[in-house]
């Protein structure tokens, strides 16, 4: 059975109809001046051009060189056909303006094709004005007042004369006022003769022959040839809008890529290829100096926000007038520390490599394979949404597509140092850093290489415990099982507060808990089940959570052991009964929970295991005094954050994304945090998080790396975005 694809015929059926309307006033003035060619050629001519590009683009999409041949096949066509409206009679040559005009149009149908609708109603403004015009400039056949006869204006008496009804031509037309439909309350049409004298009106209601003022042939032509123009206008904007459909729109965005995939990567190349650690200063502004090129070159309005002591922040504009709303979309352009001897090349030299691991030269392949990765610090996380984003910007230029609401795009550069000064940033430039909304392009999509939208982060806190021994190591043959081991302390401090399926034990840690709501849960259950095959590639024979999903976990708060230090172990251990331990921890945290509340309770918790808490290493008296000691340091930490499914925003986002062939799944919140909290302040603004990273891409961890395929899709879906998102809300 053959699958019709309605939304990508439906705007091409628009494409087809719009070159048509386009043609209707050439068409009417070459048919007013008696040519061989008027209303039946011109928008034939036209509706076969656009149809011959529209084909050329389906057969050969991916291939340029061979739809530039489909295009000189068309050209070279239409100069047939207007050289058949070339006559030479008595000495002169007749036509050349309407076989002009011939190949004119059949470049307003190739430009409607193409996407360039400011091209084709800028031929096709030309070519009527011309005619209309110019031609008072030429020596025209006129008409005799006797007889009607033609006549040159340089010989008016001398000669042959060609009458009107020579060609069997209808004295007399008939033409619809535009814009009124068949039964329409007013709707009017009129009869006119040869000369523009109305001689027949007729309504809906009735028909009546009346006698009418007659009217110039001028004043006649040229209300019908603005009448005509006015409805060219407003198809095209139709058209233009039916452009803007989102699977059309990410069709053509694919399109385009695939016959730019080498200048992406290029682009990209050189934007990975510099060192972005938030304390490299010198390389952190080359980062965000490149940026501001990048958003420069695509015509934007650049700015470097900066604040004493921080990166900056890169911002471009993209201006819509009149729109009613600006959506800022965000990434950043800083990457997480790196150990050089982890990775099989430099972190700051991008390679590809195929699926199986072997580096490919991607600039001489004949094929650039979408399942190759990209290797280098932060081409997932997170430059990768930085050249979707440009690359999308790229592709609805090359469609000639404009959005409707204004964008904003905010790369900051210090996000993997915690975003200290981002609240600062927040507070100085609020005019540009408070949008109407705020688009998240951070993380990785859903294990199931679906891509997701997340309406939520947890918050985070982390927390440094030392527990404290003997001052100095000691032999533990001698003074095993009588002085206190502070490693086997830890490990009991530790078991106290979290169990062995994550639940935390410290009391009253879940009373601020906020329950999943009624969207949240519906979104829950169409989550795609991935745990069978996360358990497969972490090696995992079961998980904590006590039955519960990963999803629903997500949901809850988490303590996390990120590390834990004391004496060496192998070779590098001793028997002895080391000094101190020491062990990492974070806490994640969920809606209504803050750092600020929860830290009493975990030091309450302390204190009631025996522990005396205290802030710096405690001195001789201290040590003497208390039979056990914690030092706990808190990090600065942040709040989580939640948007509802149920706005309005969240809902357009979806379904725009499905409209353009990428289903999100919807998760209410994300695992790890963003300090998305931030950017809601202070009213409540909605922030959606949009990641396209590969789920394994290696965040964080040695040979991080991009999936060309994710960078692919999220240029399609940035496209859909930029150009479905509704002016006004």
């Amino acid at each position: 059975m053959i699958e019709w694809d309605w939304a990508n015929s439906g705007r091409q059926l628009a494409q087809l109809f719009v070159a048509f309307v386009l043609t209707l006033p050439v068409a009417w003035n070459r048919e007013r001046a008696d040519r061989v060619m008027g209303l039946r050629t011109f928008p034939l001519v036209a509706m076969a051009s656009c149809g011959f590009m529209l084909l050329a683009q389906s057969a050969f999409s991916g291939a340029p060189d061979a739809q530039a041949r489909a295009f000189q096949g068309v050209i070279t066509g239409i100069g047939f056909i207007g050289a058949g409206a070339i006559l030479k009679q008595d000495g002169s040559v007749k036509g050349s303006a309407t076989a002009a005009s011939i190949w004119n149009v059949g470049a307003i149908g190739a430009a409607v094709a193409l996407g360039r609708y400011e091209i084709a109603l800028l031929l096709a403004l030309a070519d009527y004005l011309i005619l209309r015009y110019l031609t008072k400039l030429k020596n025209e056949p006129q008409r005799d007042a006797t007889d009607g006869s033609l006549q040159t204006a340089s010989a008016r008496s001398p000669g042959k004369a060609m009458h009107s009804g020579e060609r069997g031509r209808p004295a007399r037309c008939v033409t619809r006022l535009a814009g009124h439909l068949r039964g329409s309350p007013g709707r009017r049409w009129e009869e006119t003769d040869w000369r523009g004298e109305r001689i027949v009106t007729a309504s809906s209601s009735s028909r009546r022959r009346s006698a009418r003022r007659p009217r110039s042939p001028e004043r006649g032509r040229a209300a019908r040839g603005t009448r005509f123009l006015w409805v060219a206008c407003q198809l095209l904007t139709a058209g233009s809008v039916l452009a803007a459909e989102p699977a059309a729109v990410a069709k053509q965005a694919g399109d385009w890529r695939r016959q730019n995939e080498r200048q992406i990567l290029e682009e990209f190349s050189e934007l990975l290829a510099i060192p972005n650690l938030a304390s490299d200063r010198p390389n952190i502004q080359r980062n965000a100096e490149l940026i501001a090129a990048m958003l420069k070159k695509r015509g934007l309005t650049t700015q470097l926000l900066t604040v004493e002591g921080a990166p900056p922040i890169v911002v471009g504009d993209l201006v819509v007038p009149e729109a009613k709303r600006t959506i800022a979309f965000y990434a950043h352009y800083d990457g997480q520390p790196v150990d050089p001897a982890k990775w099989k090349s430099a972190p700051w030299q991008p390679v590809m490599r195929d699926r199986a691991g072997n580096e490919v030269d991607w600039r001489d392949a004949n094929k650039i394979d979408p399942e190759w990765r990209l290797y280098a610090r932060s081409s997932g996380d997170d430059k990768a949404p930085i050249i979707g984003i440009v690359a999308a910007l790229d592709a609805l230029r090359a469609q000639g597509v404009a959005p409707m609401v204004n964008l904003r795009f905010v790369f900051e550069g210090e996000e993997e140092a915690g975003s200290p000064h981002l609240a600062q940033y927040l507070k100085k430039y609020p005019g540009v850093l408070r949008p109407d909304a705020w688009v998240l392009c951070d993380g990785p999509v859903h294990q199931s290489r679906r891509m997701e939208l997340f309406f939520g982060a947890r918050g985070v806190v982390d927390l440094e415990l030392t527990v404290y021994g003997p001052v100095k190591g000691l032999h533990d043959g001698h003074y095993g099982n009588w002085v206190p081991n502070p490693i086997v302390r830890l490990a009991h401090l530790l078991a106290s507060m979290r169990d062995e399926n994550g639940r935390i034990l410290i009391k009253g840690f879940y009373e601020e808990v906020r329950p999943p709501s009624a969207e949240e849960q519906a979104a829950l259950a169409k989550i795609p089940d991935v745990e069978a095959e996360l358990r497969r590639e972490f090696q995992i024979g079961a998980t904590e959570g006590a039955g519960k999903s990963l999803n629903e976990l997500l949901l809850l708060p988490a303590l996390n052991v990120r590390g834990i230090e004391s004496s060496g172990v192998g070779e590098k251990s001793s028997n002895s009964i080391p000094p101190e331990a020491r062990a990492s921890l974070d806490f994640r945290l969920v809606p209504n929970e803050t750092p600020e509340s929860i830290q009493p309770l975990v030091e309450r918790h302390l204190e009631a295991q025996g522990y005396k808490v205290v802030r710096e290493p405690p001195d001789a008296a201290t040590r003497m005094k208390h039979a056990k000691i914690v030092r706990a340091n808190w990090g600065a930490g942040y709040p989580p954050a939640r948007t509802s499914l149920d706005l309005p925003l969240s809902r357009e986002i979806a379904d725009l994304m499905t409209a353009a062939g990428h289903e999100p799944v919807r998760l209410p919140t994300v695992g790890g945090s963003i300090p998305m909290y931030l950017f809601q302040q202070p009213n409540d603004t909605p922030v959606i998080g949009l990641p396209i990273a590969n789920h394994d891409d290696n965040q964080h961890a040695a040979d991080e790396n991009l999936r060309l395929q994710n960078l692919w899709d999220g240029i399609e879906v940035y496209a859909a975005l930029f150009a479905g998102l509704a002016g006004a809300r």
